[in-house]
């Protein structure tokens, strides 16, 4: 079985426990590999415990999908850069990264009307008169919103072709169905890479 979790509070006697009931796999929301973002976004956790978080896992051989967001106003270029080597040294047996989006009623959101960066309530105005295809204007730059997604697209690549990855991952319990599956997928994923579209 799979359960979602935090890194804190999180300890050895309790991932013991569970790996001993028979969990396989934690989801955690880890977001960010920086503590002034954790810090900015009320994460309450710390970098020292995710890498303990992580560590414990590795040890007790449960399996991690690590959620990361990418696209955080505190963000620079140096973290963006970064940001794959920190993950690898976090060695989850899963990634993905999604890009920070204004939901309604958030405070990410509710601060872009505040400070105009947003020059009306799209949402309100979407709730008053729901329209068919409705979406938000990103909140960030054509360039740096595309960055973000590229950067989303390069680690997921990075990750999932790595030689450690593909060997960890054939050692699992795979059928051949599976085993088909994930071939098709790798290849894609190559073929993007070497040919990437475009524009």
């Amino acid at each position: 079985w799979a359960a979602r979790a935090r890194v804190h509070p999180m300890d050895r006697e309790m991932l013991s426990l569970m790996k001993k009931a028979g969990c396989a796999r934690l989801h955690v929301g880890v977001e960010a590999m920086d503590d002034a973002i954790l810090k900015s976004i009320k994460k309450k956790t710390t970098m020292k415990q995710i890498y303990d978080f992580f560590e414990l896992c590795n040890e007790i051989k449960i399996d991690t999908l690590a959620y990361f967001i990418i696209g955080f106003p505190e963000e620079t270029e140096e973290y963006r850069q970064q940001l794959f080597k920190r993950i690898a040294k976090l060695n989850p047996t899963y990634v993905y990264i999604n890009i920070l989006f204004p939901t309604p009623k958030s405070e990410y959101y509710d601060n872009l009307v505040k400070d105009g960066t947003y020059d009306e309530d799209y949402w309100e105005k979407f709730v008053k008169n729901p329209v068919k295809d409705f979406a938000i204007p990103d909140p960030r730059s054509p360039e740096l919103q595309q960055t973000c997604l590229k950067l989303a697209d390069q680690i997921h690549r990075s990750f999932y072709l790595s030689p450690k990855f593909v060997i960890n991952d054939l050692r699992r319990n795979t059928s051949p169905k599976m085993l088909w599956l994930k071939a098709q997928i790798a290849i894609k994923l190559l073929l993007t890479t070497l040919f990437p579209k475009k524009g």
